[in-house]
């Protein structure tokens, strides 16, 4: 259902979207956890995970629907890297 939202939001004259670029503080340091999150993010339809900081403590996340850029930093911290975090440790 959600493939098809998206589909239906790019063929649409008035564009339901509003795209950013979000900077992600990540709380997780080892590669399979980074790894994981980074799979889940990208698998979130409209959300793709773009780069990773050289020193791999900040994520760099596009979104296609985000109407408060602090409110989606916090789903992804509070939601995914949360349940990462409890999956690994």
């Amino acid at each position: 259902m959600a493939n098809f939202k998206l589909a239906y939001d790019i063929l649409r004259k008035d564009i339901n979207m509003q795209p950013a670029i979000i900077e992600v503080e990540l709380a997780i340091t080892k590669d399979i956890e980074i790894l994981t999150l980074v799979n889940l993010i990208t698998m979130t339809p409209g959300s793709l995970s773009l780069e990773l900081s050289p020193d791999k403590k900040k994520l760099y996340v596009h979104a296609l629907y985000v109407r408060d850029i602090e409110e989606h930093r916090k789903q992804i911290k509070t939601g995914l890297e949360k349940r990462v975090l409890k999956l690994y440790r």
